[in-house]
């Protein structure tokens, strides 16, 4: 839609921040295939003309810009929960036709997650290869010493996801969907993308 409206060349990047979960969605039903595709059409014509308004307003400057890039990958034990939890993969009422929602953990080959930070100025862009939680998300926020911090990340990435350790208990869909083992993402994800966020 961003590029439709603007034509020539211009060219729309977008990448995911801290996953959240959309405020509608399209359940079990008549024609959840077509309301699906109706809802995300309508929140991405919102986020288009959103993007395109902020566009409208950048000004531009003459000032030199330090631009400079950062990695550090983070290594943890891991681990693989059967099942997902997921409402076609099992179930908590009684008489149900899916098997009842008991996870299983079982020890798996340490995974690693690519993490890195590139600064624009004074805007530092934190990208990883998995999904962020908003909880991971608004702590990362909170802490970073840089003026402007966005989080990017890439959809389910040999890591999947990157929650806080109070979840694993909960079983959540993305404790059950991590490959990484509770102790080592939250913290370390944490640690080291602060200490590249405080190297100059």
């Amino acid at each position: 839609k961003i590029e439709a409206r603007l034509g020539g060349n211009a060219v729309a990047l977008f990448t995911i921040g801290a996953a959240g979960v959309p405020l509608y969605r399209a359940e079990d039903g008549i024609n959840r295939e077509s309301r699906a595709r109706s809802l995300m059409d309508a929140m991405g014509t919102i986020f288009a003309e959103e993007a395109l308004a902020v566009a409208i307003g950048l000004e531009k400057s003459a000032q030199p810009v330090k631009i400079t890039g950062k990695a550090a990958p983070l290594v943890c034990p891991g681990k693989a929960t059967s099942p997902f939890n997921l409402p076609d993969r099992c179930a908590y009422e009684p008489g149900s036709s899916l098997p009842a929602c008991v996870f299983v953990e079982r020890d798996a080959d340490p995974v690693s997650l690519d993490l890195g930070l590139v600064r624009i100025g004074d805007l530092a862009l934190v990208k990883t290869d998995a999904n962020v939680s908003p909880s991971i998300g608004q702590k990362l926020l909170r802490q970073s010493p840089a003026t402007h911090t966005w989080i990017t990340a890439l959809t389910f990435g040999p890591f999947r996801f990157i929650v806080d350790d109070a979840a694993y208990a909960h079983n959540t869909y993305e404790a059950t969907a991590t490959t990484a083992k509770k102790g080592c993402a939250e913290q370390g994800y944490l640690s080291k993308s602060l200490e590249m966020l405080t190297q100059p």
